[in-house]
Order: C-alpha cells, then sequence, then structure tokens
C-alpha cells in the first residue's frame, strides 16, 4: 500500500431514536455554513451534566459544552446531535459547501496510479535469451526476476500492453522481447519496445486462452489454447489444428514440447499426443502407459531422448525410455505424493516434480525421492504450478501463493513478496477503517491494509467468514466491520471475533448479500439478493441485536403485492442512507424505492425517469438530490424530483452499466463503469479514464471509496488502485510553518531529470533507472508534482515508485506511455530532446527556487553519454541550454550529475547563478545493489529529510568514505562559486537552499543502525545486527544487507558498476 494511507472513516451513529425533550438544549450556530474540510465551533445551552456530541458525516473534536466540528469532503448536508447525561437532545443541520477558489478538481498530468494486483500464483517461468533474467508469468502480469538472486526487476501489466493481466505461459522470442499466453490472447513484446496483440478478433487464433507456448525451430512459434493448437510461422501466416481431423484427441491444450527432432509433444485435457517431423501423428493411449491418463498439464524430454508426462487428473509421472517403454511412477511404487502432477522440469539423471497439493518431489536416477513441503521446507504452498532449472543450483519454484528456490544442497528459501496479499483480483468492496486502513472485499476473500502496510487477509481457510467472496463493506463505527458475502453476512468486531448470520441461523431474507449500510445508530441495513427466485429483502440489524425484515411480501417473496412494506423488488443490489434519516433502495428489477424515516416508500421506475429498473449503485449529491447507476446508464435526480439521464449516447460515459458511484469536494462524480472509470465536473464536462489513457489495471470497476487528499480508491476486475494527484495535500497539513504551506500551494517549481541508455547491459541500465527514479519520488515527496517534473528516460515503462510497475504519467519523453500504447517504438534520448526539456523549463516562467537539472547516467572523460552507439552531450550543449534559460528567465540552476567523471565535466561548465554537483571527479564513481548504494541514493536521501543542497553533499561524500574501498576513493564535487573547481570557498550559496524549500520532511524517517562488526580472518565468523526504525506514518516493509567482499569491491567496469554483483541477504521482510 505504500508508505502512508489516511483515509475518510464516516462516522454514522446519531441517536434519533431515544425520546427526549430537545427543546432544553440549544446548539450556537443554529444553521451554520462550513467549507469543506473546514472547521467550525459549536456550543451547547443548557446541558445538564455530561454531553455527548454526534456528527453523521463529519468528525467532532473535543469534549464539553464547546467542540470543533470538522466537515467532511463532500459538499451537502450533515447533521450534528448532542445529548446530555439527562436524555435530553438538540440536533442541527449544517449545510457543506465547496471551498470559494478556482481550483480544478485534479490535473489529469498529475495522476498517480499505484496498483495492487496479487502476483502470487506462478504459472510459468522461462529465461530471457542471454540467462541473466528469468520471467515468471503470474495471474497480475509478468515479473522479470534477476536469474540469480531472484530480485523483481520489473513487472509487464496492462499497462507494459497486456491484452489481460491473467498470464498463463511465457517464452523468450529470442531476439531481445518475449512472448506471453494469456486468458486474452497472444503477446508479443518486442526488444525495441514495439507490441503485438493476437486474438479472435484479429487473427484465426483458435481461441484467446493461450495457455502454453513453444518455439518451433524455425523463427515461428507455436500456440496451446482451449480450443485447438495453433502455430504462427515466421512469414506471419498461421496453421490451426483441431482435433477434428487430426491426431490430437481433444481440443483443449495445457503444455507443448519439443521432441528434438522437430516434431511436438502435446499434453491435453484428454491424454498425450505426438506430432512427428513428417506431419503425422502418434497417439499414447493409457494401455501403453500401463495406467489411465486424462489430463496431463506437464512434459518435459531428457538429453538421452526419453520423456516424463505427469498425471494430471490421478497421481504418478510416467516415463518413456529411450528404447520406446514406458514406466510409471507414483506412490504405490516410490514415495511420490499422491496428488496431481502440474509441472515437470529434468536435470541431470534426475527429474523434478511439482504436485497439485503434495508439495516438490525430487525422483533420483537410483529411484530415490526428495520432498519439499511447507511442513519441511520453505515453501509457500504446496500447490506447484511452475518450475525452472536455476543451472547447477536446484530450481525455482512456482507455487499458487508465491516464488521460492529449492538449493541443490536440498536447502529453500521463499523469494520477497514484493506485491501486498491482495487475496483476489476481482475487487467488489472497498471500505475505510477508523485508523487510516482500507478494508478490501474480493473474490477469494477479505483484505485489510492498515495505515502503516501492514496486510492481512480473512477467508474461509483461515477464519469464520461464510464465503471467500465479499461483495459488501460497511464500518461498525467500533473499529470493527460489517462484510456481506455470497453466502451470508459476517460482523468482523473490533477483538477479531466474526459473528455470522444465514438463512438457517437469524432472520435474514438471503444469503447473498449485495449491499450494506449503516443505520447512524449502531446498526446495519442489509440488501439480499435472490437465489434460484427465492429469498432476499431488506433486512435491520437494530444496534440492540433486534431484526427488522422488509420484503415484497412477507407471506410469499415471489408475490406481485406486497403486504408489509413498498419494496418493489425482493433483490436489492444497492442502499444508501440520506442526511434525513430516509434510506434509498436500488432493486434489481423493480427500480428504485425511497423509505421516508418515517417508514413511507416512495417509487420510482422507468416511467419516472430512470434508465433501466436494475439499480446497481446510489450516492448523493450533497444538495439533496441522488445520482443513481443502472444497467442502462445513470440518472440523477434532483431535490425538486426531476430526472436527467445519462449515457454513453449523450454524454462522456465509457459504459451504460454504472456499477459504482462516489463524489468529491469540487461537487464532481465519479462514475465506475463495466468499461472504464469516467468523471462528472461541477460544470457538467466529462473526463474517462480506460487502460489505454491511463494506469488503470483493468476497465471494469466496482468499487469507489475517496480518501482524505482529493484522490480515490478504485476495485476493479483486475486489482485495486489508489489514484492520487499531489503529494501537497498530504505535505501542508503537516507542516507547522505557514509561510512554507503557502510555497507548497502557491510556489513556482520546476525539475529535469535525464536518464538515457549509455550502455547495451540491461542490469546497469537498470540500476541507473532505480536512481532516477529515486530522485523523481524525492522530488514527489518534497511536494513536486508530475507536471512540475520533466522526465526524459529511454525506457517509456519507467518505474518511479520502486514497486516494479510502470509509473503511466512518469515519463514525458522522448516516447511516453500513450505513445507506447499507440505503437510508438521507444528510442535513445538526444540533445534535441534535452533541449525541449529546458524549453518546457522556460514556459514554466519565474520561479520560486532554482531549477534543478538531474542528470543520471555514464560518461566519457569528454562528454555524456546518450545511448550506446556514441551519441553523447557535451559540455558545451549543457552551457548553451543552461544561458538560454538564464537569460530568459534569470532563474538559479542547480545541475547534479551523476556519472563517472562527471567532475572532470563540471569544470567546463563555469557560469554565474549555478550550483553544479558531481558524483565524482575525473575517475569512476562506484555503484552497488542495484544503485541503492550510490552517490544519487545517499544526496537525495539527505535532501528528503530537508538537508540543504551543501550538507546533503557532504553527509552522501561521508557515507561514500564510510564504506573502503572502492568507494573511499570516491571524490564528489561542488561549485556555486562559478569557477568549476570544488575548493574550501564552495558550499555559501548551497547552504541557502533545500529540496523545494527548507523544512523537515514531517510524514517520518526510517533510520537504520549497524550493530557489531569488526575484522575477521579467512574462515571465522563475526555477527552482524542491524536496528531499524521508522517514525510518523512510514513503515518498513523490507531490510536487506548486501555482502561486498574484496573481490567484488575490486573487480569494477569503467563506469563504476560491479562486474560480479554483490550477494544480497535478506534479513526480515514484514508480515502479513
Amino acid at each position: 500500500m505504500g508508505k502512508r494511507i489516511f483515509l475518510m472513516c464516516i462516522l454514522m451513529i446519531l441517536m434519533f431514536g431515544l425520546q427526549a425533550d430537545a427543546g432544553v438544549l440549544t446548539i450556537q450556530p443554529s444553521a451554520p455554513t462550513v467549507e469543506i474540510s473546514s472547521r467550525t465551533d459549536l456550543t451547547v445551552s443548557g446541558a445538564s451534566g455530561y454531553v455527548t456530541w454526534q456528527a453523521v458525516k463529519g468528525t467532532i473534536q473535543g469534549t464539553g459544552q464547546t467542540v470543533s466540528y470538522i466537515a467532511p469532503m463532500n459538499a451537502g448536508s450533515d447533521s450534528v446531535a448532542v445529548m446530555d447525561t439527562g436524555g435530553n437532545m438538540a440536533t442541527i443541520t449544517i449545510t457543506v459547501v465547496p471551498k470559494n477558489d478556482k481550483a480544478m478538481p485534479f490535473v489529469r498530468e498529475n495522476a498517480n496510479w499505484q496498483v495492487y494486483i496479487n502476483r502470487n500464483e506462478i504459472r510459468s517461468m522461462s529465461y530471457s535469451d542471454d540467462g541473466k533474467f528469468f520471467w515468471a508469468a503470474t495471474n497480475g502480469g509478468i515479473e522479470k526476476r534477476n536469474a540469480q538472486t531472484g530480485e523483481l526487476v520489473k513487472v509487464y501489466t496492462r499497462i507494459d500492453g497486456l491484452p489481460g493481466v491473467s498470464v498463463n505461459a511465457v517464452l523468450s522470442d529470442f531476439s531481445g522481447g518475449f512472448w506471453a499466453g494469456t486468458d486474452a490472447g497472444l503477446f508479443h513484446l518486442k526488444a525495441d519496445g514495439s507490441r503485438q496483440i493476437f486474438d479472435t478478433g484479429n487473427s484465426v487464433l483458435p481461441n484467446n486462452a493461450v495457455n502454453a507456448l513453444l518455439s518451433d525451430g524455425y523463427g515461428g512459434l507455436w500456440i496451446g489454447t482451449g480450443k485447438g493448437l495453433a502455430r504462427l510461422k515466421t512469414d506471419n501466416s498461421w496453421e490451426i489444428i483441431s482435433s477434428a481431423g487430426s491426431g490430437l484427441p481433444v481440443d483443449t491444450i495445457y503444455t507443448l514440447q519439443s521432441d528434438g527432432k522437430r516434431g511436438l509433444w502435446v499434453g491435453t485435457g484428454g491424454g498425450i499426443a505426438h506430432l512427428k517431423s513428417d506431419g503425422n501423428w502418434e497417439n499414447i493411449s493409457s494401455t501403453q502407459i500401463g495406467i489411465i491418463v486424462n489430463a496431463v498439464y506437464a512434459i518435459a524430454t531428457e538429453p538421452s531422448g526419453g520423456l516424463w508426462a505427469g498425471n494430471g487428473s490421478g497421481s504418478g509421472i510416467a516415463h518413456l525410455k529411450s528404447d520406446g517403454k514406458w514406466e510409471y511412477f507414483d506412490s504405490k511404487n516410490s514415495l511420490l505424493p499422491t496428488e496431481p502432477v502440474r509441472c515437470i522440469q529434468t536435470d541431470i539423471n534426475s527429474v523434478w516434480i511439482g504436485t497439485d497439493g503434495g508439495g516438490l518431489a525430487h525422483l533420483n536416477a537410483d529411484g530415490s525421492v526428495e520432498s519439499w513441503t511447507i511442513e519441511n521446507a520453505d515453501l509457500p504452498d504446496n500447490h506447484i504450478s511452475a518450475l525452472l532449472i536455476a543451472g547447477n543450483d536446484g530450481v525455482w519454484v512456482g507455487t499458487t501463493n508465491g516464488l521460492a528456490r529449492v538449493h541443490a544442497d536440498g536447502s529453500s528459501e521463499l523469494m520477497n513478496q514484493e506485491n501486498p496479499t491482495l487475496p483476489g483480483n476481482i475487487v467488489y468492496s472497498i471500505e475505510s477503517d477508523d485508523s487510516g486502513g482500507i478494508w478490501i472485499g474480493t473474490d477469494k476473500g477479505l483484505a485489510h491494509c492498515d495505515m502503516t502496510g501492514l496486510w492481512t487477509v480473512y477467508s474461509k481457510s483461515n477464519s469464520k467468514l461464510p464465503n471467500n467472496t465479499v461483495y459488501a463493506l460497511i464500518s461498525d463505527s467500533s473499529s470493527g466491520v460489517w462484510i456481506g458475502t455470497a453466502a451470508g453476512l459476517a460482523h468482523l468486531k473490533s477483538d477479531k471475533s466474526l459473528e455470522i448470520f444465514t438463512t438457517d441461523n437469524s432472520k435474514i431474507p438471503g444469503n447473498t448479500v449485495y449491499a450494506l449500510e449503516s443505520d447512524g445508530r449502531k446498526g446495519v441495513w442489509i440488501g439480499a439478493g435472490r437465489m434460484f427466485l427465492t429469498g432476499g429483502g431488506l433486512a435491520h440489524i437494530r444496534s440492540d441485536g433486534s431484526w427488522e425484515i422488509i420484503s415484497q411480501s412477507a407471506s410469499d417473496p415471489l408475490a406481485t403485492t406486497q403486504t408489509n412494506s413498498g419494496l418493489p423488488d425482493n433483490s436489492v443490489r444497492s442502499l444508501y442512507l440520506d442526511s434525513t434519516r430516509g434510506l434509498w433502495i436500488g432493486t434489481e428489477g423493480g427500480g428504485l424505492a425511497y423509505r421516508r424515516s418515517t417508514g413511507v416508500y416512495d417509487l420510482f421506475d422507468k416511467a419516472s425517469g430512470l434508465p433501466s429498473n436494475m439499480v446497481l449503485s446510489l450516492f448523493a449529491d450533497g444538495l439533496g438530490g441522488m445520482w443513481i447507476g443502472t444497467d442502462n446508464g445513470l440518472a440523477h435526480r434532483s431535490q425538486d424530483g426531476d430526472f436527467e439521464a445519462f449515457d454513453k449516447a449523450n454524454s462522456g460515459l465509457p459504459n451504460n452499466t454504472v456499477k459504482t458511484l462516489s463524489a468529491d469536494s469540487y461537487s464532481g462524480i465519479w462514475v465506475g463503469t463495466s468499461a472504464g472509470l469516467a468523471y462528472y465536473y461541477a460544470n457538467k464536462s466529462w473526463d474517462m479514464f480506460d487502460t489505454k489513457n491511463s494506469g488503470l489495471p483493468n476497465a471494469s470497476i466496482n468499487a469507489l471509496l475517496p480518501d482524505t487528499t482529493g484522490g480515490i480508491w478504485i476495485g476493479t476486475n483486475n486489482g485495486l488502485t489508489h489514484l492520487t494527484f499531489s503529494e501537497k495535500s498530504l505535505l501542508s497539513p503537516a507542516i507547522q510553518d505557514q509561510t512554507v504551506r503557502t510555497y507548497l500551494s502557491s510556489g513556482a517549481r520546476a525539475a529535469i531529470i535525464v536518464q538515457p541508455r549509455g550502455s547495451e547491459d540491461d542490469r546497469q541500465n537498470a540500476m541507473f533507472q532505480q536512481m532516477a527514479g529515486y530522485a523523481y519520488k524525492t522530488l514527489k515527496d518534497r511536494g513536486y508534482d508530475n507536471k512540475e517534473i520533466y522526465f526524459l528516460s529511454h525506457r517509456p515503462d519507467v518505474d518511479v515508485s520502486g514497486d516494479g510497475v510502470a509509473d503511466y504519467s512518469a515519463a514525458d519523453g522522448p516516447v511516453t506511455q500513450a505513445d507506447a500504447a499507440a505503437g510508438i517504438k521507444a528510442r535513445d534520448i538526444t540533445v534535441s530532446d534535452i533541449r525541449a526539456g529546458f524549453d518546457w523549463a522556460v514556459g514554466k516562467g519565474k520561479l520560486d527556487q532554482p531549477l534543478v537539472f538531474i542528470f543520471i547516467g555514464q560518461a566519457t572523460g569528454e562528454a555524456f553519454k546518450l545511448s550506446p552507439f556514441g551519441d553523447l552531450m557535451t559540455t558545451s550543449d549543457i552551457n548553451s541550454m543552461i544561458d538560454q534559460y538564464q537569460k530568459s528567465l534569470s532563474n538559479k540552476v542547480i545541475a547534479i550529475f551523476e556519472s563517472s567523471y562527471s567532475g572532470k565535466l563540471m569544470s567546463k561548465l563555469i557560469g554565474q547563478n549555478r550550483i553544479l554537483i558531481a558524483s565524482a571527479n575525473e575517475n569512476p564513481a562506484y555503484y552497488d545493489d542495484m544503485g541503492f548504494i550510490s552517490f544519487n541514493n545517499f544526496f537525495f536521501n539527505a535532501l528528503h529529510d530537508g538537508k540543504t543542497f551543501y550538507d546533503a553533499f557532504q553527509l552522501a561524500s561521508t557515507q561514500l568514505s564510510a564504506l573502503k574501498t572502492p568507494f573511499s576513493s570516491q571524490s564528489p564535487q561542488l561549485d556555486d562559486t562559478g569557477d568549476g573547481r570544488f575548493t574550501s570557498g564552495d558550499g555559501s550559496v548551497a547552504k541557502t537552499f533545500c529540496l523545494n524549500s527548507c523544512f523537515d520532511y514531517p510524514l517520518g524517517k526510517v533510520t537504520l543502525e549497524p550493530q557489531g562488526g569488526g575484522s575477521v580472518n579467512l574462515g571465522q565468523s563475526v555477527a552482524l545486527s542491524i536496528k531499524a526504525q521508522a517514525t510518523g506514518s512510514t513503515s518498513i516493509q523490507h531490510v536487506w544487507a548486501v555482502v561486498m567482499g574484496p573481490e567484488s569491491a575490486k573487480k569494477r567496469d569503467l563506469q563504476g558498476s560491479p562486474i560480479t554483483p554483490s550477494p544480497v541477504v535478506n534479513i526480515g521482510t514484514k508480515a502479513a
């Protein structure tokens, strides 16, 4: 979830039901008007004893007869009540209005899309061409990992062009790119960044569910799908093979394997088939094998020509020996597990076997078997779904719950779980808790993420949750949550106990709970749907535990006439309690009902102006009206009762199925549809987001929840997304200095980051990308918005958040993510691109802080490298760009160069009103741990905390010296006197500036304190430990150490990078 989360919790606990003489108490002011998120004082007179204040939507601060009321983020009306010990009560209505300013709700360019997708199910693994990385196909995209350490390098998702994030197979294209088989078609990402998608709509691919991929040995590709076998040839022609007219036993293809003779082994849902090089088929019957084998999910061949095939419908593994005879191993004649086989990898004289529930087995040539399960090894799960031989050191193990490695010596280790533990990727519901965290209801259970990023998952397997499909959530206002599932209602209380309500043990009218709403009195309204044409209706659990059941007919749920209510239909899909305590009820087929606080019903249907009688979502407009989402469009009912309808034809709606609604603090409305997210401005214009123009992982939007900073949580059919627009909304309230707060909201700032591709070494480029991302994130944390940073990267899919997932709005050129999605190929940065960045800075006008220019990459002794092919940026180029910028605006410039030999180049950048900082002198700069150990990261970490540029420079230099060889020989340079040299006279100007003004970062920081150590002789050991602390809302997710021995310290390339990466030791990962 990231470092910090602040969410709104709506407390709806007014005790309106108490009978008291409200005339005794008086609240002043009696009818206040308050701007959103603003404060006003309320005073009660005439009270006796202790008084209790409560608000429906806003927040009460303080106790006693005078308290402060904090208005909610949404405009509209709110109610506040006060009660004394004598039982007397008074209420007032507060009008909450938008802030009196011209600010727009958001700037699209500033959009930050933080995506949470479960990637724990590893389905396939494949090495890159050079063997330095491997790809893992998961249920949430494709992971690129370091082949030696397993370290996550990048995650490919819908942002990168995947047609779907449910990926079944991945394969190198042997040209620097890869092929991916997804549930939504075949995907090809080429080395140049171009993308291609094949599906049933644009090709003859027999089915979009691509389960298996294999090179045909001629530059083409074999593709196994859910409805047959396909071959894409090098000339882009297709060959389609189905069970009709071929030797395929069935059309469901699970696995493909070369026979080493230009032929093909095929594992299907009906057994094994062999397509020989001459085009003839050989079917392998169960009689030949000696045991019934139907579904075959795994096949592996031996160098000797033998074949191993896993029994996916029973248990055991069949072996076709090089002499043509079959043998069979299972739990009856060996120590193999009894569970079905899902994956196989052959090693020298042995075979690794992954089973569906029985863990991992290793069958040796002598028939002995070794086994690993969660009971005796560090495996995340006993359901093994993918295997990949790890050179001479064991095997990578993909499970349905994460990645592990089993070494040749039998030891095992879990890989770091970089992604949060979202239990399922279909997010149906989101609700805030009482402490800055959120609850998430998915198709595979309930998750809770607190404000520090700690995840907790509840499911049928580890709790009393009645079903893993969680449709609805609502806070109980007592640190607990009500949970609506597909098989009943649950109440998770603050003490973590679960109370379950079903039709078997309670009066609930149906077990399928689609909607929940607080009653404002610590009770809950429950909307239940029909199941098999029976049941359903509306229920109310009061705070005392008593029930009220409201259905279309008390005696016959299917009756067309109601006897105990005005409910038009028993299948209730949405609920909303308004400020007058009236309840809006959206039904599946009867339209909309409004139950007044008096119990009287008003009914609305298509004849009234609704687009459809299926009402899926509801949200008040804050002005007495209601927004209504249906399966055929959006409607707005004004306070006067007038209806206005919106659909795809007459508005900016991307689709007519409106599944969820939410408002913001600018009188706008967020609309979640089955084909994208829309925003309706107060000025009646529209904006729209989908997977093509944003960072949404999926366009089917199921749930929306606003946060307290102007952002919004979005639940989709493929993960959870947090859309935010600025760090300023977090920073400003935490800063005490009013001058700094004013500057953050209205000051002008700008920064340019240039991160070129200096070499063809992927690891080096990934290292410089990490450092550039760290600089970018530091700017963001200090209050820069996206539109105030011009980021030039050779990769459009740059990751600045450090989670491995591309950040959609980060790269501004030369090719953006939007450009890449449109088919434009990535390219190297040119001097003209950098000049365009300075032109952008000129367009920003006069700044309140110096322009910050950051170069992170490689250099020669004469110029900075912009590509591996000799493209350079000379010091003359930089001088001319800075000179032209300063002639236009007279702004100061702070230029930071992270590269080898940068100090030598800095000496040629002489000029006034410049602060020049270089990470090295005329010698190399040094890096380790993918750039986490570097001048760049030490320097920006100090800037992040609020140090001046000079103090950050000194601190980073000191930290490098403390690391000994080779870092102690690195000599960073700083010049602010204009002579191009670092002397004792430099620093006086740099001491006056911090990054985006001088303030201590107020949202917390992490400190590390190493303990132990000392000299050690060869063969001896020494105890080392580390103390890690976090303050504020910052949390520690993962602690690791880099072991930099004498050899790795010495062996460096000309750019200072280690030739052999230093080992990384995992010290601790935050438990979920």
